[in-house]
């Protein structure tokens, strides 16, 4: 399900191909909401000529052109990628607008995998080509990946807007070739760091792959997001980094103790280094009952 917001329609269903044009109680419209600096605007233009009875008709034009570029401000989106073909839509509406005229600057992608025990190939390439359309303008990402998905590479994409991200993982397919967790961040790595403007960042896993993750962020050289000043991390308790290392990180600590987790010392990851200017960094132990979801304690 994707909802679109704008002037007139008010969400846009992908799953069903089906468009809302009714605003629901308590939703302001597009007209209501804009600030009386553009409508001085709209009214300057018509009143130029002084027949301002006759260029009335002019406003809706006017209104339309300028309220567009901002008229799609949120999406949300459920992605299947074992049925691409539902993406398509979205993709054709953003496609056929301008750039300046696709300027949404907050999304939340749930990618989920209905067949999950058939083959997967990687939906890296339909998710980048997703980001890549509003990369000049996206600020806030959430991208939730369910179970026995592959892990986009995000990297190879420059957010250069983006100031905050949330990745929750949990059990995402492996692909041999590239390793354990190995999707979303690999080498080689770009020259300038990805997400220069990155202020927020949330990691929720529920699996070792986490760990990786974590590391491919974190690198001592080559810092993805140099600026960072908000750090939470949700995992299991099994699955999170030893005190030591997180000292380490922080600079508190010079060297860690040898990892006595078996889990741990299987996990392919480097050293972590926290960029200098992390100012808050919250650690969430979580606990997953039979059956469920992780919950926080």
């Amino acid at each position: 399900m994707v909802s679109l917001v704008g002037s007139d329609s008010n969400e846009v269903v992908i799953d069903q191909i089906s468009v809302s044009t009714t605003l629901p109680p308590r939703i302001i419209s597009a007209i209501q909401r804009c600030p009386v600096e553009l409508w001085s605007r709209i009214f300057e233009i018509i009143s130029a000529d002084g027949h301002m009875g006759t260029n009335l008709p002019l406003v809706r034009r006017f209104f339309r052109e300028v309220s567009d570029t901002i008229r799609l401000p949120s999406v949300r989106a459920t992605f299947d990628v074992s049925n691409r073909t539902k993406m398509g839509s979205l993709f054709q509406m953003l496609c056929s607008r301008q750039a300046n005229r696709r300027n949404i600057q907050h999304r939340f992608l749930h990618i989920c995998n209905s067949r999950s025990r058939a083959p997967l190939t990687s939906p890296a390439a339909t998710l980048n080509t997703f980001l890549t359309i509003v990369s000049h303008s996206l600020t806030t990402l959430t991208l939730f990946m369910s179970p026995n998905t592959v892990i986009p590479r995000m990297h190879e994409i420059p957010l250069t807007y983006l100031r905050e991200l949330t990745l929750h993982i949990s059990q995402p397919q492996k692909k041999p070739e590239l390793g354990v967790g190995r999707e979303l961040l690999h080498s080689p790595l770009p020259f300038s760091p990805p997400f220069p403007s990155l202020r927020r960042l949330h990691l929720v896993y529920a699996s070792a792959e986490g760990l990786t993750l974590m590391s491919d962020f974190f690198r001592p050289t080559h810092p993805l997001a140099p600026f960072l000043t908000h750090l939470r991390i949700s995992a299991l308790w099994k699955e999170l980094l030893p005190a030591d290392e997180f000292a380490t990180a922080l600079g508190i600590q010079s060297t860690p103790e040898p990892m006595t987790s078996p889990l741990l010392a299987t996990v392919a990851r480097s050293p972590l280094r926290f960029p200098a200017t992390l100012q808050y960094l919250l650690i969430e132990a979580m606990s997953a009952p039979p059956g469920g979801c992780p919950r926080p304690l």
